[in-house]
């Protein structure tokens, strides 16, 4: 039975599991861009099988909003065995059957008054939008340190205004930056992921 619904997943989690947003958030996206003047919206991007999961923060006006987009956590909860199955299954099934949009797992997120407005300050100091990313700087190591790795996850970071969409990808920031130390847009994204797992009390997948 569990291999069946691991073949199942593999199938369905294909197009669905850590989506890269901008292919498969459009329609979230697309939302955000019209009804607020500034987000910065968090995940990671993995070859796992597992749901997708972003937290994101937005300003419209003098209003800072946090937001979440991911299945209730439920395993973290203590359940006798088969109800935690249970209760798991649901959210992990019905998260991939609907497209990344305003649906029942986007959700507001409580942060204090205070705390909101100093990550927003934060990540305001940061200058993402001015970050050069793999894509500019290229991944790895530069040549001769032969150091890779192929199983990690990438930091993705989506940057909205009404006017642009600007899209953020490191792979593996934080192991890269140990074994080719120095590199200033990696420092910057591992500043952005640190706030983003402290507020949202959001788990590293790195």
């Amino acid at each position: 039975m569990r291999f069946l619904l691991l073949l199942f997943f593999m199938f369905l989690g294909v197009k669905g599991a850590d989506a890269q947003l901008l292919k498969e958030g459009k329609l979230l996206l697309s939302f955000l861009q019209d009804n607020a003047d500034s987000t910065v919206v968090f995940g990671y991007k993995t070859g796992f099988l597992s749901p997708p999961e972003f937290v994101m923060i937005s300003k419209k006006g003098d209003t800072i909003t946090a937001y979440t987009y991911r299945a209730p956590p439920a395993e973290e909860v203590l359940m006798p065995h088969n109800i935690g199955y249970a209760v798991m299954m649901n959210h992990r099934f019905s998260i991939y059957k609907v497209p990344i949009a305003v649906n029942q797992f986007f959700n507001p997120f409580f942060i204090p008054g205070d705390e909101l407005l100093i990550l927003w300050k934060a990540l305001k100091d940061e200058q993402a939008w001015d970050i050069q990313d793999d894509t500019v700087d290229g991944g790895g190591c530069p040549l001769p340190i032969d150091t890779r790795i192929y199983d990690a996850a990438s930091v993705e970071v989506q940057l909205l205004t009404k006017e642009k969409v600007r899209n953020l990808s490191f792979y593996a920031p934080a192991f890269y930056e140990k074994n080719c130390p120095g590199r200033n847009g990696r420092i910057r994204i591992m500043a952005i992921e640190k706030l983003f797992l402290e507020h949202f009390q959001f788990k590293s997948r790195l």
